[in-house]
């Protein structure tokens, strides 16, 4: 069955979406101002590669817009702020980074992965450490976590 390009119950485009989004509403309060579910917001967004690669660049913009305003508001603060300024400016802050994370995690998330093209120091391999699914024995983990020689 196709997905309609517009939602049925609100008459919606990727275009408000992309508004809304822009704006810094997540998921749950775009349902809530289309009175959509979740699940169906999700489907129409991810029916049509066009719509869905809108979505996630409109997410990425909107991610980038409140770790810009987290950055502006600890560094506008005045010199001789006080101690309740500076609290609530860092408050906002982290508040403003935690929801660039929920928006975009693949930038703004507490994890980065090590790039695997780069040469480690002395051209050595990068060790990983292979645990089997069912390791039996301590012995038998302790061994399957050795760095193999070569």
């Amino acid at each position: 069955m196709p997905v309609p390009s517009t939602i049925d119950v609100a008459g919606k485009t990727i275009e408000d979406y992309c508004d809304l989004a822009l704006a810094g509403k997540l998921y749950p309060e775009i349902c809530d101002l289309w009175g959509v579910t979740a699940w169906s917001l999700l489907r129409w967004l991810n029916a049509d590669p066009q719509r869905s690669a809108r979505a996630k660049e409109a997410k990425a913009w909107a991610a980038e817009h409140c770790d810009f305003e987290a950055k502006s508001t600890v560094e506008t603060l005045p010199s001789e702020a006080t101690q309740a300024q500076i609290v609530r400016a860092r408050e906002l802050a982290h508040h403003l980074r935690w929801r660039a994370k929920m928006l975009a995690r693949g930038t703004y998330s507490d994890y980065s992965t090590p790039a695997q093209d780069k040469p480690t120091e002395g051209d050595q391999k990068p060790f990983v450490a292979v645990v089997p699914a069912k390791a039996t024995t301590e012995d038998e983990w302790v061994s399957s976590t050795q760095k193999p020689t070569e």
